[in-house]
């Protein structure tokens, strides 16, 4: 099945990158949804990727994921080998994020202000970031 960007609704979020990303991308929202969730507390691994194939499956229709020739998230994960390289860039992005959060208090700490441009630029990113994370929140609420 072969979505055109054409089909999908005004608003709607195409998933662009590779079946192997998307599976760690749920697993990521779905160890992210637990720690968060206090009715939830350590599930098993079998509980874990139960969970893992509920949002998935819903998650599919959300980004217009194309999961042929599979027919469910489950049957996808299982059949798909994964490398976790998707989940270490995001490991590394969430690192350095950090790390500039710190590097900007030292700064600010002694009379070092970045420019605007950077401010700017910064407010821009987490700004997009922050949409993504709410339309994610209200989406796996409703599930």
């Amino acid at each position: 099945m072969d979505i055109n960007s054409n089909d999908i609704p005004e608003g709607a979020i195409m998933w662009r990158g590779s079946k192997e990303e998307f599976i760690e991308f749920v697993m990521i929202v779905t160890d992210y949804s637990i720690c968060t969730n206090d009715k939830i507390a350590s599930p098993s691994k079998a509980r874990f990727m139960e969970l893992c194939d509920a949002l998935g499956n819903e998650l599919l229709k959300f980004f217009k994921v194309d999961i042929s020739p599979h027919a469910t998230f489950k049957i996808m994960r299982e059949n798909t080998p994964i490398n976790y390289r998707f989940t270490k860039r995001i490991v590394r992005i969430m690192k350095r994020l950090k790390e500039d959060e710190q590097f900007i208090l030292l700064l600010e700490a002694r009379g070092i202000m970045p420019s605007v441009e950077y401010v700017t630029e910064e407010v821009i990113k987490w700004s997009n970031a922050e949409k993504i994370a709410t339309i994610l929140w209200l989406h796996i609420r409703q599930v």
